[in-house]
């Protein structure tokens, strides 16, 4: 938050374009094998297993489906109108 006062500067426009995340089959298959040590294997999510997966990224094992970000967005516009 506190680079809020940036944005739309031409270095926001330089770190959005340097810092934007690649979601490639790598990102992919370290979420997922985390997912499943978790949620399959019953690992902790601060297990050594999950954080040699995500540590490196600071990932984290969640998989969003696009209609629950859409269903979720829907609400947070309603919530916000009224």
């Amino acid at each position: 938050m506190d680079r809020v006062h940036n944005m739309g500067m031409p270095h926001d426009m330089m770190q959005r374009k340097s810092l934007a995340h690649i979601d490639d089959v790598q990102w992919h298959s370290h979420v997922k094998a985390a997912h499943e040590a978790i949620y399959v294997k019953n690992s902790g999510i601060d297990s050594m297993a999950v954080e040699n997966l995500l540590k490196e990224e600071s990932l984290v094992p969640m998989a969003v489906s696009i209609f629950h970000f859409f269903s979720a967005l829907f609400w947070l516009i309603v919530y916000r109108l009224f």
